[in-house]
């Protein structure tokens, strides 16, 4: 996966930040606004039709805050990325992988648990 670099690759704090919690069946996300807020979207499938919605949800985030940059944090266990970085190599975004093990600490943090769901795991990506 040479398109993935690491999260330091040039990350500002005005980039738009799009950070996938990647699954075997599904992936879940969430988007980090310039502004600090989170914005929880539907989980999407490895299908290439729903590649596509997703890329179309990121642009239109971008839209709303020009100047910024997307960044696509992937955090996966296994090959199940793959298929999503490889498509997301010839989008307009800039892809970073998120290390489980700083996921892991990081997510103990955040709420004081170990425990490992969807809906909190884009969260502690995008930190």
């Amino acid at each position: 996966m040479d398109s993935i670099r690491s999260p330091q690759a040039g990350v500002k704090s005005q980039d738009v930040i799009i950070a996938v919690d990647v699954g075997k069946a599904r992936n879940h996300w969430v988007i980090r606004t310039p502004d600090g807020q989170d914005h929880r979207q539907a989980p999407f499938s490895h299908t290439q039709a729903e590649y596509r919605a997703f890329l179309a949800q990121v642009a239109r985030w971008q839209r709303h805050w020009p100047g910024a940059q997307p960044v696509v944090a992937v955090e996966s266990t296994g090959p199940y990325a793959e298929p999503l970085v490889h498509f997301l190599h010839h989008a307009p975004v800039q892809v970073v992988q998120v290390n489980t093990s700083h996921t892991k600490k990081v997510r103990e943090v955040y709420d004081n648990s170990p425990g490992k769901t969807d809906r909190k795991d884009p969260h502690v990506v995008a930190d």
